[in-house]
């Protein structure tokens, strides 16, 4: 009988003292850098794309750079939202380019966005494209193929001569 009312004194002890609410825990917090939004992947030099994100804190002001080099600052919405063009001349740098953009996070740590734009060269007249980097020539890549085509041919007749030498000799 004394087992059983310490078991129930038990039970209601630990109920009462170690059965509390579970408490909510805050929000995971933002990572401090993500991926960034552009609306083309690829672009003509002297057109623009336009580079969105979120994450940030309201009012914000968020630096954009494109390849390191500033282009610009603009300023987070209420939600910590951006949006901004990013425009590329017509003698800008063919390839691949980083844009990012950095500022205050919606946790109050640095936050750094980041995606990436492929420049194509200049539209012409003809639709084709045109070097915006240089002499207008590109670069010879690869092996010139008749060339070596040339100097198989020819080793494969020089074998196939001394082959033929070689069993005239034994037959003789």
């Amino acid at each position: 009988m004394r087992a059983r009312w310490l078991l129930a004194l038990s039970l209601i002890a630990a109920v009462l003292l170690g059965a509390a609410p579970a408490q909510a825990q805050d929000a995971y917090p933002l990572p401090t850098t993500g991926q960034g939004v552009v609306d083309r992947s690829t672009v003509r030099a002297g057109e623009c794309v336009t580079f969105s994100g979120s994450g940030f804190a309201p009012g914000a002001a968020i630096d954009v750079t494109d390849n390191g080099e500033p282009r610009g600052t603009t300023t987070a919405d209420a939600a910590g939202s951006y949006a901004t063009q990013v425009c590329f001349s017509t003698s800008a740098q063919l390839g691949a380019h980083l844009l990012s953009a950095q500022g205050e996070g919606a946790n109050g740590a640095l936050r750094t966005l980041t995606a990436t734009v492929t420049v194509l060269g200049v539209a012409t007249d003809g639709g084709g494209t045109q070097s915006t980097g240089g002499g207008g020539n590109l670069a010879r890549t690869g092996a010139e193929i008749a060339t070596l085509l040339l100097a198989a041919v020819v080793l494969l007749g020089a074998g196939a001569l001394l082959v033929t030498q070689a069993r005239r000799r034994r037959t003789a």
